[in-house]
């Protein structure tokens, strides 16, 4: 059985779902090494980013095959199986009227259309960076999620919902690459230069080469968020960081 048709088994026999996560939509086409690629090119303008904007190191870091990002009222993470070529990702809109539906909700549940494949992720992985604390219970809070199937982004709510949820950036990181890197620039405000650097770096962590940061003369230790755009770089694969 293809994960297509074990998508639609579970879209049968879940009645018992929460009912506002019971539909089971296709909300973009992108592969696993489609999206992996956006974000590891945005983790690299992050990076940059930061290093004459050290406030906003938090915004977005990784942890392991763990991708986390802060994208105005929401956080989110978007965990990557590489062996098994599946990712899952779920996100948290604070000023969303779901976040009311905590503590009695299950964050889980939000993933009851999702293979067991996808679930087990998400329980062991994804959610693990989303606990928060609501009337005293502490667990995992999430307003929307979603995970691959065939090269396609599933998830379970309309894709108005799922964008007004906590889906936004999302929809961003989903773009195609060319896309991705002219959004990048502009919402940055990079230079040309600048622009091309994040390009290099993105390229020598793609290609698996060293780089050398002592050689890269934009990257002045005198910048104010050296250190932070460092470890940044860092968290992307620290065995290619020269200096």
């Amino acid at each position: 059985m293809g994960l297509f048709d074990k998508l639609k088994k579970n879209n049968e026999n879940s009645g018992d779902a929460d009912v506002m996560y019971e539909k089971l939509c296709i909300f973009k086409e992108i592969s696993f090494d489609d999206l992996y690629i956006n974000c590891l090119y945005s983790s690299v303008a992050h990076a940059l980013y930061v290093l004459n904007n050290p406030f906003f190191d938090y915004t977005q870091s990784w942890d392991g095959s763990n991708y986390c990002f802060h994208y105005g009222h929401s956080r989110g993470t978007i965990t990557f199986v590489h062996d098994q070529k599946l990712f899952v990702g779920a996100a948290r809109d604070e000023s969303s009227t779901r976040r009311k539906l905590y503590p009695n909700f299950k964050a889980i549940n939000i993933f009851s259309k999702a293979t067991a494949e996808h679930r087990a992720v998400a329980q062991k992985d994804t959610l693990e960076y989303l606990y928060d604390e609501e009337n005293g219970v502490t667990q995992p809070m999430a307003t929307v999620g979603f995970w691959s199937c065939d090269n396609k982004i599933y998830v379970s709510d309309t894709i108005e919902d799922f964008l007004n949820n906590g889906g936004e950036y999302i929809n961003i990181i989903s773009n195609s690459f060319e896309d991705l890197r002219a959004y990048w620039k502009a919402q940055y405000d990079f230079s040309e230069d600048l622009h091309q650097l994040a390009n290099y770096i993105f390229d020598c962590f793609y290609s698996i080469k060293p780089i050398y940061l002592n050689e890269i003369k934009s990257l002045d230790k005198s910048c104010i968020g050296y250190d932070e755009c460092v470890i940044s770089l860092k968290e992307i694969n620290a065995d290619l960081i020269r200096f």
